[in-house]
């Protein structure tokens, strides 16, 4: 019997892309992108993700920091794996020079702080801010679900 995972990974990225597009609007330079590559399609569904450029394995966010840096993120719950595609993907990020982490964490405002931390170290800003994104993220991510935080 597999074990399953507290909360899921869309739980975890929605919180980091809150917390991420809080940044943005507060005016720290950066943007990102997230996408649902992992939701289950229909058949015609899934051809038109392919046909548009969907990649198989493609990280779950893509933040955009000024001085066109990219830093990529795989989400995974503490029960999660990387498939194939996504170790095949993540090797050629790194072959082109692009940085990829994978965050993986049981409660998704840890996820969201480690992201943080990666980006404030990368972009030498402090993290405190960044923290209390993360926070407010989880929170309101949380009611938007009907659960309570920690």
């Amino acid at each position: 019997m597999s074990k399953r995972a507290k909360f899921l990974e869309e739980t975890h990225q929605a919180v980091v892309m809150r917390m991420l597009d809080t940044a943005e609007r507060d005016g720290w330079g950066l943007t990102a992108e997230g996408d649902m590559n992992a939701s289950k399609r229909g058949s015609q569904a899934a051809a038109v993700a392919k046909m548009t450029g969907l990649k198989n394995g493609a990280a779950d966010v893509r933040v955009f920091l000024e001085g066109g840096m990219i830093h990529l993120f795989e989400l995974k719950t503490e029960v999660g794996v990387l498939s194939q595609d996504q170790k095949d993907r993540h090797e050629r990020y790194e072959q082109l020079g692009i940085e990829i982490s994978v965050i993986q964490h049981v409660e998704p405002l840890d996820a969201a702080l480690d992201v943080a931390s990666h980006i404030c170290g990368t972009m030498g800003w402090p993290v405190d801010k960044f923290t209390a994104y993360a926070i407010k993220a989880e929170a309101d991510i949380m009611k938007a679900m009907g659960r309570v935080t920690k």
